[in-house]
């Protein structure tokens, strides 16, 4: 990941940034932002963990709603065996 200029010129040792993701399931991208943010910036980081609001791995002490999301192989899925229809997410 890397920052475009003014978003680098922003993050200045005078600055700090607050980790907010509305949704966690793995935390890639939160880890992704912050190693780009202490290796590519000078600005203070507040938060280690990510405030949130649904934290799907059920990890992080700082968020709203702690619940574990299930993901099921098709073949394992008890709502494919009931029948229940798969609706597609775009």
């Amino acid at each position: 990941m890397t920052f475009r200029r003014c978003f680098r010129e922003m993050l200045t040792k005078n600055n700090w940034v607050i980790f907010v993701e509305d949704v966690v399931t793995t935390g890639e991208s939160v880890r992704k932002t912050k190693k780009a943010v202490k290796t590519q910036t000078e600005a203070k980081i507040l938060n280690e963990n990510p405030f949130c609001i649904w934290d799907r791995n059920g990890g992080n002490p700082q968020s709203i709603l702690q619940d574990k999301a299930n993901a099921y192989d098709p073949d394992e899925c008890p709502m494919c065996a009931a029948g229940e229809e798969i609706m597609e997410v775009k």
